[in-house]
């Protein structure tokens, strides 16, 4: 990840375990058809559904009442239907757990227990899930689930057929076809989930599938087919706010890039009612990335309620600068979403760079590194905190990694100027000088100025590590790339990183002197490429 390159954040759906995703994300669309919705809001026809309960108490009269749980206030309609269930022998343990979600929300157990860092509990978790799934299996959400276990361990394929169970089983569930977008947009396919929200009969009426297809499809760079249809019926408030501060995000995400400020702030704002951890995450980013775009209220209504959600936690905290609570969220957030290969780029990143904590780093890589072995970014990212960390031979054997996964690695001056780092750092100062200079070379080739500045800024630095330049030298260089950053325009984050590599170079460059003659290049040398 580089400064300035920022990632852009596109509210798509969220991919948490089962025993994490609210109740309200997991049940059908057919429950919350805006017809069935307005009828069921009406007193008389929810005491009726309960009449019928009460005189005839079938499964299926309980199973049908509990369904709209998670959108009718009055819960305790909804216990004696719940402990029928509970107690039946009739139904699936899916079931029992939405039923659990009404009695004793704080004691539901989904499945085995796991710690996601460790490939053996996976496994484990996968083995018992698939006993399950001989009894249950028509169970949509549990296949989905499992799913999600094959994708963090790296098994896109197992996913994949997990995925197609799921559909097969439960075409229409929201959370399994929110799931399968973000799963699609993980292996980096998301015209395939795009389509398969578009065939659904769900992405009629129910918001949680239109917010995803709106979100994938700018993700895309595709239309919507639903939004103009989707904001109508937001604005008739169909819904109750829970069940639409998704759709509100994704409409909001779509007007702030499309510069329509006043629709954006609207619907902003309704995101923000009872906004989903999604909702939140986006609208806290927003703050951090474009505060000049917001109404001066929103950091008031965000902050009593960002912590609910660890991404938009993380956001907070990265725009105030604490960078130590920030890595400690990053971890967090990964825990929840732990094939995520972009949480464990950004969060080594800002551990490398800011938090200068390269444990928390390494941890971060590595753990990302399960379910995304051959990503060349996390490798890179792994390699620079082992070296700095002062792991110089699992600095080696990492880029050795790298290059296997990724034969174009020269085409990278990211790369190339890490590769730079680590012959300095193993004594070959030469072929350190002769791989930033074709880092520096490929970026300007490329016309990136903004990446060539950083590979001098890191030459630099590793020239005043290895004592070959001196402290004049070293000041005539940094005044020259603070010039150039000052020229190209930096960010707020940019300057903060350059303070410290600067007061770095400066401190070693005094030092100079104490070292090995034989370890300097020649002064015009340096001096004529950086």
């Amino acid at each position: 990840m580089n400064l300035d390159d920022k990632h852009q954040r596109i509210p798509v759906p969220k991919w948490r375990a089962l025993s994490g995703t609210p109740s309200a994300e997991l049940v059908s669309a057919g429950s919350v058809q805006p017809d069935r919705e307005l009828a069921l809001a009406r007193a008389d026809r929810m005491h009726a559904l309960y009449a019928r309960w009460q005189a005839t108490p079938t499964i299926d009269n309980a199973l049908e009442l509990l369904d709209c749980s998670s959108f009718i206030d009055e819960k305790g309609l909804f216990y004696g239907p719940a402990a029928q269930i509970i107690n039946s022998q009739e139904v699936t343990k899916t079931s029992k757990f939405v039923a659990q979600q009404v009695i004793r929300p704080d004691r539901v157990w989904l499945g085995p227990s796991y710690d996601v860092k460790n490939r053996k509990h996976i496994h484990r978790a996968i083995a018992e899930n698939r006993k399950r799934l001989l009894e249950e299996a028509r169970n949509g959400l549990l296949h989905a689930e499992q799913a999600r276990l094959y994708a963090i361990i790296d098994q896109a394929e197992a996913a994949e057929y997990s995925f197609a169970k799921a559909l097969s089983a439960t075409p229409d569930n929201r959370h399994i076809l929110r799931s399968f977008a973000r799963f699609m947009v993980h292996v980096g396919q998301p015209e395939v989930a795009l389509r398969k929200l578009r065939k659904s009969a769900a992405i009629a009426s129910d918001p949680w599938v239109q917010a995803a297809e709106i979100a994938l499809s700018e993700f895309h760079n595709v239309g919507s087919l639903v939004a103009k249809s989707a904001s109508k019926m937001l604005d008739a408030l169909q819904f109750r706010r829970e069940h639409t501060s998704e759709l509100a995000t994704a409409l909001a995400t779509l007007e702030w890039h499309t510069g329509h400020r006043k629709r954006f702030n609207k619907r902003l704002k309704e995101s923000l009612s009872h906004p989903s951890e999604n909702a939140l995450a986006q609208a806290t980013w927003l703050i951090r990335e474009a505060p000049s775009d917001l109404p001066d209220e929103m950091s008031e209504m965000l902050l009593p309620i960002f912590g609910r959600s660890a991404e938009a936690r993380t956001y907070a905290l990265l725009k105030q600068k604490h960078w130590g609570e920030a890595i400690d969220s990053f971890v967090k957030w990964q825990d929840e979403e732990s094939f995520s290969q972009h949480i464990a780029i950004e969060g080594s990143f800002y551990a490398i760079s800011f938090a200068k904590n390269y444990d928390a780093a390494i941890s971060i890589c590595r753990n990302g590194l399960i379910a995304n072995s051959t990503s060349h970014s996390l490798l890179n990212n792994l390699c620079y905190a082992e070296r700095r960390r002062g792991y110089v031979n699992d600095a080696v054997k990492t880029m050795v990694r790298l290059k296997s996964v990724y034969s174009a690695w020269k085409s990278s001056p990211v790369y190339l100027a890490t590769d730079g780092m680590l012959n300095f750092a193993l004594g070959n100062h030469d072929a350190g000088r002769a791989m930033y200079l074709e880092a520096l070379d490929t970026a300007r080739a490329q016309k990136d100025e903004a990446l060539s500045r950083r590979v001098k800024m890191h030459w630099l630095q590793e020239e005043a590590l290895s004592g070959a330049v001196t402290k004049s030298q070293a000041e005539r260089l940094v005044s020259r790339i603070q010039t150039e950053l000052e020229e190209g325009g930096k960010s707020e984050e940019m300057t903060e990183y350059w303070q410290y590599m600067k007061d770095q170079i400066q401190a070693m460059s005094a030092k100079s002197g104490e070292l090995h003659s034989q370890q300097r290049a020649e002064p015009h040398f340096i001096e004529s490429h950086l």
